[in-house]
This record gives C-alpha cells, sequence and structure tokens, in this order.
C-alpha cells in the first residue's frame, strides 16, 4: 500500500514540475508593439560602434510579421518570422539607399521582456555578427505635471 501512494505521489510531483516548466513557454507574451534596443555588430572580425535597432511587431499565433530596422524612418519588411514559445527568429533583407544589401539572419529570444539574440549576415564577402538587445517602446500618455 505505501509503495502504491508513493508511486502516486511521484506522478503527482513529476506532473507539477512538468506543467510549471511549461507555463512560460505556453504563456508567452504577445510581441505585437513596437521594440527598440541596441544593435552591437562586428564585420570582418572588427567591432563597430553601437547601434540601435527599431522594430515594429505583429505576432498573429506563431506567425510573425513587421518592419525592422536602424530607425523609424529607415527599416525593411521582416519575413519567415515565427514564434515558437519564446524562441523568435526572421530574416530581413536589408536595401539601404534602394541597392540590393544583405539578408540578415536573425535568432532571438524573450528572456524578462527582452529580446535577446543574434542576427548574422554575409554579403559580397563581407560576414557580419550582431548581438541584440531590445526593449518593448511604453508610451507615456499621462500630461506633464507643471
Amino acid at each position: 500500500m505505501k509503495n502504491k501512494k508513493r508511486g502516486v505521489m511521484k506522478r503527482i510531483v513529476c506532473a507539477a514540475a512538468l506543467l510549471l516548466t511549461t507555463l512560460p513557454v505556453l504563456a508567452a507574451a504577445d510581441l505585437t508593439g513596437k521594440w527598440a534596443g541596441s544593435f552591437k555588430s562586428v564585420v570582418n572580425d572588427e567591432k563597430r560602434e553601437d547601434e540601435v535597432l527599431y522594430l515594429d511587431l505583429k505576432q498573429t499565433g506563431s506567425e510573425l510579421t513587421g518592419r525592422v530596422g536602424p530607425s523609424v524612418e529607415l527599416n525593411w519588411p521582416m519575413s519567415k518570422g515565427k514564434v515558437e514559445g519564446t524562441k523568435v527568429t526572421f530574416e530581413v533583407q536589408m536595401s539601404p539607399a534602394g541597392q540590393p544589401g544583405p539578408l540578415m539572419v536573425f535568432a532571438l529570444q524573450l528572456v524578462d521582456d527582452h529580446l535577446k539574440g543574434s542576427a548574422k549576415a554575409e554579403f559580397q564577402g563581407t560576414k557580419m555578427t550582431a548581438m541584440i538587445d531590445a526593449q518593448r517602446v511604453r508610451l507615456n500618455l499621462r500630461p506633464e505635471s507643471r
């Protein structure tokens, strides 16, 4: 009888542990909205000046669409956007000044309300990698106090 109770208790504890570890993935936040953060790049093994990255995202289920670029004014549409739990992947075909540019492949993860991860590209013999850390842009709608 004791062994049977122990077996049932072990199953309950295992089920609870499994549920607690999967809840964060199942309850992943909707990524829809505007995000901004750092874009720290290395081009051909040479560290570049840190830049800003803007993302305007729309999530529908596991599909992610939107625009990404160095500013609100200069950005490009994303393709192949996918959200799987806390993992976020997409590609951006850059075209600076209307000219063909590199295809950037992004692999990010939602961590503590930050999109963190990397982007990689290769174009005309030039290799680039970047580390990304972006946060949702929050609007302050309260009027200024006087």
